[in-house]
Formats: C-alpha cells, structure tokens, sequence
C-alpha cells in the first residue's frame, strides 16, 4: 500500500470509530499539555543521549512559548488590543510581541509582583529563541553549554509561569 492508502485508511478508521467531538487524547492536546510534553522529551532525550541538541534546544523553546501562550488564552488576554497599543504590526501571539504581552497580562491583571528575577528570567525566552533559530535555521549546532542554559532558562521560566 502506498502511504496515501494508509493515511486515508487510518483517517477512516478513526471517523468509523470515534465520535470526533468526543475525540480521543491524541487527536485533542490543549497548549499546557504540549508544553509538557516537550518538557518530558527534553528530559527523555538528555536522559539516553547527548548528541541531539539542536532538537532538545527547539523543545525548550517551545514548551515556554506554548505554556505562555496557553496562559494568555486562559485568562482571555486581549491580543489583539495589545497589538495595537504596540502601533506596530506584529501578529498576535509572534516570538516578537509574546514576552511583552506576557508581562503586560501580569502587571495589568493579575496581583502577583514581578521582582528582577522573575524580569530576568521571562527575558530569557529570547535566549531559548535564538538557540532554536540556530538550531533549525543555521549551519551551525547549539552546544552542550548553550543546552544546559536552555535548561536553567526554561526550568526558571516555567516555575515564574505557575505563580500566574
């Protein structure tokens, strides 16, 4: 069978047999969940090898964009609105504008303080940023210096998040 005869046969399964509202874990995955899961594969990945950084790099970005972006969503955070305040155009929910609306959704809505840590380590996302691009984009390889910074990046940036 070609992999076109496969892939329908699967998508016909899967609508003969699931109430697709309904739909199982794996065809449903709410933006936390995702974020964990890049999470658990970073640690699987580090925990059987050391020679595939450049893919644990992009899962660390990742898992701190998609809980960011989960969080805004939750708390029905006006992007769009923000956006426009910025008078510049950007598209909502861009690695340009999500550090910014992040700490914009804290300061305005919610009665947590944000001390220079918490700033430091929200600011960090553009660290994670810069080794994903250079992991998927460049001839270049991230090291395993720079995972252990992505590492410590996104753990103090997930453990900011979870206050919120």
């Amino acid at each position: 069978m070609s992999i076109y005869t496969d892939l329908t046969m699967v998508k016909f399964y899967i609508l003969r047999n699931y109430n697709t509202s309904a739909a199982p874990r794996w065809l449903k995955m709410s933006l936390e969940d995702k974020s964990n899961e890049n999470l658990k594969l970073t640690e699987h990945i580090l925990s059987k090898r050391n020679d595939l950084n450049n893919a644990v790099a992009g899962r660390f970005y990742y898992s701190v964009f998609q809980k960011i972006k989960f969080i805004l969503l939750r708390d029905g955070f006006d992007y769009s609105g923000y956006i426009i305040s910025l008078k510049k155009e950007e598209k909502c929910f861009s690695h340009g504008t999500i550090r910014g609306a992040v700490i914009a959704h804290i300061t305005k809505n919610k009665k947590i303080t944000i001390n220079l840590n918490d700033l430091a380590a929200i600011n960090n996302i553009d660290f994670l940023y810069k080794k994903r691009i250079a992991a998927d984009y460049k001839d270049e390889s991230v090291s395993d210096k720079d995972v252990a910074k992505c590492m410590q990046y996104c753990g103090e940036i997930i453990d900011f998040l979870k206050k919120i």
